[in-house]
């Protein structure tokens, strides 16, 4: 099953933080574009975030984990 949590990363602290629980997680974990799904990229890199945050227009985070309890300081709802 695919987890989808919609995030904000205002800083680029927040970015290295959410990268570095990212990385603390065994599956596969990416950032994909809320308006083009075709834009994703590797959610355990720094600098893919970091150019996630500054292009996409909304930021989800995808997993087969369950990842909402772990990223949950930077979720955001869904309007």
């Amino acid at each position: 099953m695919l987890h989808k949590v919609k995030i904000m990363l205002d800083t680029t602290a927040d970015v290295k933080d959410f990268v570095g629980i990212c990385e603390g997680i065994d599956e596969d974990v990416s950032i994909i574009d809320g308006t083009n799904k075709n834009y994703k990229v590797n959610a355990k890199s720094f600098i893919g975030v970091l150019c996630a945050q500054c292009d996409f227009t909304s930021l989800y985070a995808i997993s087969e984990a369950d990842i909402y309890t772990k990223l949950s300081r930077f979720a955001v709802e869904e309007a």
